[in-house]
This record gives structure tokens, C-alpha cells and sequence, in this order.
């Protein structure tokens, strides 16, 4: 049963994938998986902390874990976290009632809205995306959008995460290429606070690390997962695992395989240091034997997604979500329904703190619009999440009597204190019949325009910014 349940005044529709026995047949094969084959940690630190705990270390970096070691690890991670801004205001409570929404991470590519061409993702490219993010109200959190190509590589994810302080207050989900990049992000991320140990009690940074499927750590991304938990730092570890290539051709063995990865990493992070905050999840889809891609588009994509929800409210552990991703090209018809059924579909579930949002084209391309359109989907989603109210105030018994047959009830009372709870578009349209509208492609464009164009005050001071690039110039 979904941790987001309805009370008995609101009622909250639910999708749920998997019953309980469904997930104790999926944690038992993982298990089963992790004491036989294992998984393979190429990080020496980290097979050490694994076999003092009753690890088993075989050749080639293999390591076994005993089923009682991933119990003991589901014991001691936390079942919630709560991210704020970077004033310390608006906390995500991520494992609370709430359903909350990420943008993207990584795209190469950018589409420029002034141009209408394809082309590298740049350094300002980064302010762009975080400004639109900052002024969309249903996406609650950013990531580095994009892969700075005029930005030397080995600083170019302090940077990306340097454009992301500068223009937006959200909380930051970040990638670090080295555990060295992580503790300079760290230091980033308490100046803007206002210190270390402010950071620590409201964490406004947040880190982001994947596991190779199947079943791989790779020394570099443990070394940051490591130094993550030694700091306290929220962490968010998924695997993509693609039905058909890197994982089973059945949803079921990739849900297992997934699940697997999911508890080697919670292992790692927990014996590290116990009690440190990870976020459960994958991006788990098909292999399109065709074109042979990573599908983000497919159907699988959804069911897979929300039976990791179940599995993660089942062990009480806060779920990273996928959602408002696209296989196609441009903001089409395909886009939109895409990006709809992942909406809901991560609505439905439960899921926590949801990414993602923004990504086309095999996770390569940014398009401005893409936040705005899915900006919009996720209020339409909301609204249908939160249910409807069933106490004597929306029964409204007694203006239904008062109005009676045949009446209307547009002065009442009760409407005027009501109305305002409908839903509203601010980018689809409702105009009347036969209305002169713009497309809505037009109407994309605009409000991206107007977003880039207002005035606002700078989010952070010259002189923070100057300690930022210090920081990472260093």
C-alpha cells in the first residue's frame, strides 16, 4: 500500500503495481542474486567497510553480500529527507505526502529559442535553463541541465553547478566527477547557505551518482558516493537498466536486477556511515530492437516506475521518480503524450521526488518550451493526485437545497468561497468558441520570452559569486 494514502475526507486515487507478495518475490530474488553472483565493486575502501560487515570478496572485484547484511542496511537508512532552498525556506519533505518534481540532468545538446537551431550546450545555456526552473512553480528542484562544451571537463560540473546557485534558490540534485569536485561543491553550497553547519541541518544540495548495470560500481562514482555519506550529503543512486541488453527481457528480472543494484548501494552507503539519507530508484525501460535505444518513451518505462514506488513505500525508503522525458525530437504530439503518461504515472504512485523533467531526444537535448509544457502537465496531475473531498462543506447539501431545482448557482456563497480550488491553465487553452488564439507552440515560445526577460533581482550577490569561482578556481 502506497505510504500516500487518503484520509477519509480525501480521497487520493492510487496506482499500484505490485502486491506485497509481488515485492517479497522481488526482494527475495535480489537477494538471492547479491549472495551468488554478487556485484561487482571496483573501490578498494569500499570492500573493506563491505567485508568487515560479512561481506565476501571474490576475484575480479566481485562482492557477495549476505541477505542479512541488506536487511541490516534496510534498517538503518532513513525514511525521509527534507531539502530546502537555498534561504533555508520551502522544504521538500521527500517520503511525506507530497509528490515533488526535478528537472533534467546532463542534456549535450540545447535548442536556441531565438535561432530555432540545434546546437552545443553552453555555459549561459545553463543560466537560461535554471531561470525558467526558478519561475516554474511545479518543478521544485534542479539539476546541471546541461553538458557545458565551452567549459574545460574537469571543472565543467563545478560550473554547471555554480549556474545553478546563481539562478535559482531550489534545492540542487548534482552530478561530481571526482570525490574532490564533490567536497568543492560542498564548500559552494555552505556559502551560499551561510556556513557548513547550517548545510548539514538544511540541506540545499543533494548528490546524484548511477551504478553501471548489471550490477557494477566503478571506483571513481564510489569514491564520491563515499565521501556523500561521510559529509551527510542527501544521496540519490539509481541504475538504468535496458530490458533486452543491460538487463532481463521481462520487467519482472529487470525490477529484480534493478533492486539488486539498489541494495548494494544502500550497503555501501550505510556501512559507510549508518543513517546516511539515500534515495531509492532507477530509470528502468526497453531496448527498442529496432533502433536500439534506451527507450524513455515506452510504456515499460511507466509500469517499471511505479512498481519501483511500491517496493520503495513497502521498505519505507524515499523514492526517486522518472517523468517528462521524450523519445521524439521536438515538442510533438508524441512529446505530449509521453510526457503526460509519465506525469500521471509518477503522480498516481506516490514517487517522492521525481526527475527528469525536461529530457528529449534520448536524454540529449534541452528545449526551453519542454519546462513550460511539462511545468503545466504537472499542475493538471496534481490536481487529479490530490482527489476529491467528501466533507459536509463539499458535499454541499444544503446549497444544492437552497438552490433547488431548476436554479444556478453562481451567487452563492458557497461558490464564491469555492471556485478558486478549480484548476486553471496558464498555457492551455480555454478560450471561448471560435476564439483568436495562438498555437501552442507559439504560446511556448512566449512565456519562455517573457520568463528570460523579467528583471529580477540577482539571486545571489557579486561578492558570493566571486567566492564561487574562487572555490573552484582554486
Amino acid at each position: 500500500m502506497s505510504s500516500k494514502e487518503g484520509t477519509e475526507e480525501s480521497n487520493r486515487p492510487q496506482l499500484e503495481v505490485l502486491t506485497e507478495p509481488d515485492i517479497k518475490k522481488i526482494h527475495q530474488g535480489a537477494c538471492e542474486i547479491l549472495s551468488s553472483s554478487g556485484v561487482m565493486v571496483r573501490n578498494n575502501k569500499a570492500q573493506k567497510l563491505l567485508k568487515s560487515a560479512g561481506a565476501t570478496i571474490k576475484k575480479d572485484d566481485i562482492v557477495l553480500l549476505p541477505r542479512t547484511m541488506v536487511e541490516e542496511a534496510l534498517e538503518k537508512a532513513p525514511d525521509s529527507v527534507r531539502l530546502f532552498n537555498s534561504e533555508g525556506d520551502n522544504p521538500l519533505d521527500i517520503g511525506g505526502q507530497e509528490n515533488y518534481f526535478c528537472a533534467n540532468v546532463d542534456c549535450p545538446d540545447f535548442l536556441d529559442i531565438d535561432e530555432e537551431i540545434r546546437r552545443d550546450f553552453r555555459y549561459t545555456d545553463a543560466a537560461k535553463t535554471a531561470t525558467v526552473v526558478e519561475n516554474m512553480d511545479n518543478i521544485d528542484a534542479v539539476q546541471p541541465t546541461g553538458l557545458l562544451s565551452d567549459i574545460d571537463s574537469s571543472v565543467s560540473d563545478l560550473y554547471s553547478v555554480r549556474q545553478m546557485m546563481a539562478n535559482t534558490k531550489k534545492p540542487i540534485i548534482a552530478t561530481a566527477n571526482t570525490a574532490e569536485s564533490l567536497g568543492k561543491m560542498i564548500e559552494m553550497a555552505s556559502e551560499v547557505v551561510g556556513g557548513r553547519e547550517k548545510l548539514r541541518e538544511q540541506p540545499y544540495l543533494a548528490l546524484l551518482s548511477e551504478p553501471i548495470s548489471p550490477l557494477k560500481h566503478e571506483n571513481e562514482t564510489t569514491n564520491v558516493i563515499l565521501k556523500a555519506a561521510n559529509e551527510d550529503v542527501p544521496i540519490v543512486c539509481y541504475p538504468m537498466p535496458m530490458a533486452g541488453s543491460t538487463a532481463p527481457a521481462s520487467m519482472a528480472g529487470t525490477l529484480v536486477q534493478a533492486h539488486a543494484e539498489e541494495m548494494s548501494a544502500l550497503a555501501i552507503i550505510q556501512f559507510a556511515n549508518p543513517g546516511s539519507t539515500m534515495l531509492y530508484g532507477a530509470v528502468a525501460s526497453t531496448m527498442d530492437m529496432q533502433s536500439a535505444i534506451f527507450s524513455y518513451g515506452a510504456p515499460e518505462l511507466n509500469l517499471m516506475s511505479g512498481a519501483l514506488a511500491d517496493i520503495a513505500h513497502h521498505f519505507s525508503l524515499p523514492i526517486w521518480g522518472t517523468s517528462g522525458t521524450t523519445d521524439t525530437k521536438s515538442l510533438d504530439l508524441q512529446a505530449a503524450t509521453e510526457i503526460s503518461m509519465q506525469v500521471m504515472t509518477a503522480t498516481l504512485s506516490g514517487a517522492d521526488l521525481v526527475h527528469d523533467n525536461g529530457l528529449m531526444d534520448q536524454a540529449s537535448l534541452i528545449d526551453l518550451k519542454h519546462y513550460v509544457l511539462t511545468n503545466e502537465i504537472i499542475g493538471l496531475a496534481k490536481k487529479i493526485g490530490d482527489g476529491l473531498g467528501v466533507s459536509e462543506e463539499d458535499l454541499a447539501l444544503d446549497v444544492i437545497n437552497n438552490v433547488g431545482p431548476g436554479g444556478h448557482f453562481l451567487k452563492e456563497g458557497h461558490t464564491m468561497e469555492n471556485f478558486r480550488n478549480f484548476w486553471m491553465p496558464d498555457l492551455f487553452d480555454r478560450s471561448g468558441v471560435g476564439g483568436d488564439v495562438k498555437g501552442i507552440e507559439e504560446r511556448l515560445k512566449d512565456l519562455v520570452n517573457k520568463t528570460l526577460s523579467k528583471n529580477d533581482e540577482p539571486i545571489l550577490n557579486s561578492e558570493k559569486l566571486n567566492k564561487l569561482d574562487e572555490i573552484i578556481e582554486r
